[in-house]
This record gives structure tokens, sequence and C-alpha cells, in this order.
């Protein structure tokens, strides 16, 4: 067995490339175009420790284990792609993500761990996601308690996005249960545009004011979640809206109580004229999102 550990600041490009009985020195960034042509795949604006990572692993002797702890980022952005394809090709056994946890005071850095071998490729990978929300920092315990196998064909050239376990289990059912967004028959545009957010969202005290006024309001007044609403797997909160939608073509005076709030912020804001302190220019009405 051999284990192959490089810190890439204090090896020079020869010794990394050819072997290394005795690392010394730093290497200069001017070295790394030069460590960068002896790579027969072009890595599109890599970090370092991509191409540490591949060269470490083609100094290991048969059945040699590498491990590095480094930044994460490889395993989401597209320059982390060819090492994502290369270390799928390897005998991965584990992937540990940290996500946004600060372990180091002297960098803000956010790290994984990975645990590869130079034989086949196992049927299953032992990986680990943990993150500020779910870190208790009893870090032994925790990783014993949170790692969990996950199929080794899972990891491709793609995106490595490893979930805590129990994410990983609803994840799954809702594939086996559940229908992905692009094959519903529907078309998704950007959301709904009101042109004064302010206004047409309304809090729930709003809305009973406006229903004990006038119980007719509460037709064409919706519960509606946005963006900052959503969470991982929940709703944290909604909002009321207002939906005087164009389509609807609503007579405003049969909604005077709605009518009435709305003025309140003023008729030339609410006017869809593109004029300076009013909505952007559109064929809608005042009332009208």
């Amino acid at each position: 067995m051999c284990s192959t550990v490089i810190n890439p600041g204090c090896c020079t490009v020869g010794q990394i490339w050819h072997g290394f009985p005795e690392c010394r020195g730093n290497l200069q960034f001017s070295h790394f175009f030069q460590w960068f042509n002896y790579f027969k795949r072009i890595y599109n604006n890599p970090d370092l420790y991509c191409l540490f990572t591949e060269r470490g692993f083609k100094l290991l002797k048969a059945g040699g284990l590498q491990s590095f702890i480094m930044p994460n980022k490889w395993m989401l952005v597209a320059y982390g792609k060819p090492l994502r394809k290369f270390l799928a090709k390897t005998g991965l056994q584990q992937i540990l993500n940290f996500g946004d946890i600060q372990f180091f005071d002297e960098a803000t850095t956010y790290v994984c761990i990975f645990v590869t071998c130079s034989r086949a490729c196992s049927a299953a990978v032992q990986v680990l996601s943990l993150n500020r929300k779910t870190y208790r920092g009893n870090f032994m315990t925790e990783v014993k308690n949170n790692i969990y196998e996950y199929p080794a064909s899972k990891f491709g050239e793609t995106e490595w996005g490893i979930q805590p376990y129990l994410d990983t289990v609803k994840l799954e059912q809702m594939k086996q249960n559940g229908f992905e967004l692009k094959d519903l028959p529907v078309s998704i545009y950007r959301g709904i545009l009101t042109g004064y957010n302010e206004v047409f969202y309304i809090d729930e005290e709003t809305l009973n004011r406006l229903i004990a006024a006038d119980a007719k309001s509460a037709e064409i007044i919706k519960p509606m979640v946005r963006g900052r609403d959503i969470s991982a797997y929940e709703i944290t909160g909604f909002e009321y809206l207002i939906g005087t939608f164009s389509a609807l073509k609503l007579d405003i005076d049969n909604y005077p109580v709605i009518k009435d709030h709305l003025l309140l912020f003023g008729y030339d804001k609410l006017s869809q004229t593109g004029e300076k302190g009013a909505r952007k220019k559109t064929n809608g009405k005042w009332v009208e999102i």
C-alpha cells in the first residue's frame, strides 16, 4: 500500500511530475502553466487542487490510497468537470462534503475530503453532507453518524450534489412517485410581475381588514408563495396577492374596498405609462397586474 499526500505550496513541478523523494521549495504561479501542459486533457480555468489531485493519483502504486482535504467548489462548478470525470473512474471510496462549514480560522475555505484507491471501482461510495445548519461541532461523532453508502454509478462528470441521507431518501421517493417539472404539460415563465410589490402583496392583517369591510374582496385575493418563502422541501411562509390580472378583465368598481386600498398608494404611481414615478409602460389599466 502506498498513500499520497501532497501540499501544493511546497513542491516543484519536476518533483511532482517525476516523483518526490524530497519536497522542498514553493510552486511559483508561473510554474502552473508549465505543469498545466503536462495534462492531455484541457482544464478550463482550473483550481490548482484539480491538477494536484489527478497527478497525485497517478503517482500511486497498485492498491495505493489517496486522500485530500481541499476546497469543495470543484464538485459543482464547470472547471471541476474533468476532475469529476477522472475521479469517477478511480476506486473512489469516500467523499465527505462539509458545505459552508468554516474549519480554518486563518482562511475562508469550504472543504471536502475524498479517499480514492488505485484499483477497480467499488459498487458503492461512502458519502457525507454536513453544513453550518446541521453541524454541531463534534467532528468524529457527526461524521460517523451521518456517513452512508451511495451508488458509485451516480458519480460522473455531472455535478456531485451530495445531500444528507434523509434528503436523499426524500428525493428518491419524489422521483419514484412524482413528476419532474419538465415532464408536466405546462409552460413555466418568470412568474408574476406586479411592478409594485408593496401594493399588491399584502399581509394577513390587511387581508382580514379588506374582507371585513367587503366580503367580495376575497374573490380576488389569493395566498401566494414567493421565492424567499421557499426552502428545501418546505414552505416557510406566504403572503396574499391582490390578483387584478389583466386577463380577468375585472371591473374594479365591483370591488370598492380593493379600489380604495390601491388608491392609497397613488393613481399616478400605479399607472402603467412608463413615466417617471409610474410603473413600466404596458397596455394594462392602472389597477391591473
